[in-house]
């Protein structure tokens, strides 16, 4: 019970934290199943039956196939990005190894995404399977777990982050991936991980006009039930989970 004890000490709580304490209820109350009646072993089911989906599901369903997204869109083998014109922004694709890309006026690049998570589970960075030598790979993902910051923090961090051209990502194609250059041969770009019932303020609140979110995907059933609230006011809207790329109009960073 110890293992209890510790867990309930936590500001927040969830049913998992009662495993420890299931040895001990199933030893102290294995004779009782007979003397409970066939209507509590029927709610017994429902119970466990709508846990079973609620928790495997529903709950924080779309945080893995949201990583499967950006680690599609992210990794290109090999990239060609083309430079927009007049700006620090370019245009990538994936390269054909054998084609000839100087002749094309595109060039090689290495393409760095920054992915932020806010109000939701931290995606498990181990399915992305990249190398722990940063130089290993031509494009690299890199996840920032935000939780437990603040709004002023969120905003502060998400504004000092690279961000490309709005008007150029409204151009793109599905299989493009917008980046601005940083450095020689170095293009990045940074996402923002949010579900729809969350505060979308503590982010980019109503009037910012030096950067804005927009969005690229979306995946449901998603739901946070520490927002359970929000959801249910408008459950088809806000039981997603979105992904918008960070951008500006005209403050290249």
């Amino acid at each position: 019970m110890s293992g209890l004890a510790v867990l309930s000490a936590i500001p927040h709580q969830e049913p998992r934290f009662l495993i420890p304490a299931l040895p001990g209820i199933v030893l102290s109350t294995w004779r009782w199943h007979r003397l409970a009646p066939g209507r509590f072993w029927c709610l017994w089911v429902v119970f466990n039956a709508v846990l079973a989906i609620g928790y495997g599901v529903v709950h924080q369903a779309g945080v893995v196939p949201v990583l499967d997204f950006v680690s599609r869109t992210s990794a290109l083998a090999t990239a060609e990005c083309r430079s927009a014109p007049a700006a620090p922004d370019a245009v990538c694709t994936s390269a054909n190894p054998v084609s000839d890309g100087a002749a094309r006026g595109a060039h090689t690049a290495r393409i760095r995404t920054t992915v932020l998570f806010v109000s939701t589970y931290m995606a498990p960075r181990h399915l992305l399977a990249q190398p722990a030598n940063n130089d290993a790979r031509q494009a690299r993902i890199e996840l920032h777990d935000l939780v437990g910051m603040d709004g002023d923090e969120i905003r502060s961090l998400v504004r000092n982050s690279t961000r490309v051209s709005c008007a150029l990502l409204q151009k793109s194609r599905a299989d493009e991936l917008v980046a601005r250059q940083t450095q020689p041969g170095l293009f990045e770009r940074t996402l923002v991980v949010i579900p729809a019932s969350a505060d979308m303020a503590r982010v980019a609140p109503a009037g910012t006009t030096d950067y804005a979110l927009a969005p690229v995907y979306s995946y449901g059933p998603h739901v946070n039930f520490d927002h359970v609230a929000e959801v249910l006011q408008r459950p088809w809207q806000r039981s997603r989970l979105g992904v918008f790329a960070l951008c500006d109009d005209d403050n290249p960073r």
